[in-house]
Parts: structure tokens; sequence; C-alpha cells
């Protein structure tokens, strides 16, 4: 999960073990999930917003394909007019803000990591 408004972090820890998932990390800007990443995080999906302090989740998502080219990686974000770059740019999914948990958990089944 990478997300600036830290706020949110706790409803998504108690939002996802309801669909049995567990958030296993989180970032407030790019640069951070970018290291998380590269000291061998392994999540099997990543959820990231747009606007993000350090680095906007387009160029994040960049660099994480880099570090992992099959992470995948669903795009959250009000602001719909970066909708067809992030998805141009690898996102698998877009979800529009804001968004229900029912829109969520089928996003993460749909694209997470089966294993």
């Amino acid at each position: 999960m990478v997300e600036d408004e830290a706020s949110f972090i706790p409803l998504y820890q108690e939002m996802l073990p309801l669909h049995g998932l567990e958030l296993i990390g989180y970032a407030t800007d790019g640069e951070e999930a970018i290291e998380k990443i590269g000291e061998g995080l392994d999540p099997d999906i990543v959820l990231i917003d747009h606007r993000l302090p350090s680095k906007n989740g387009i160029d994040t998502m960049r660099e994480l394909h880099r570090k992992d080219p099959s992470l995948p990686i669903v795009f959250m974000s009000a602001d719909k007019t970066i909708m067809r770059d992030a998805l141009k740019n690898g996102a698998l999914d877009f979800l529009v803000k804001p968004f229900d948990k029912d829109q969520l958990f089928e996003m993460i089944d749909r694209h997470a990591r089966k294993r």
C-alpha cells in the first residue's frame, strides 16, 4: 500500500482481514515504497495512490516495475485524468476514489499474485 494519507492505513488494516488478507507493509511516499521493495518486501499486490510526496504514483510504479516487472499494481486516485497514463505505464487496474470495500476486494481478487 502506497498512500500519503496515513489516516487511511488503520482502515485498511481493519478492512483487509475481513477478506482474509493482510497488509504486510505500507509507505507514505514513493521513495519509501521503492526502498521497501528493494529491501525484499514481496507483496502479492501493491495499491498505489498517484499524488504522493517526493515522487508521484506513476514514477513510483515505473521504478517498482524495474525492480520487479511482475509486481501487480492497482492505482487508486480521485484524479481520473491520470487513468490512461497509469494503465499505459503498467497499472493492472484503476480504482477511482472514493471506492467501496467491494470494489477494492474485487480488484485484489482479480490481480493479486496467487501463491
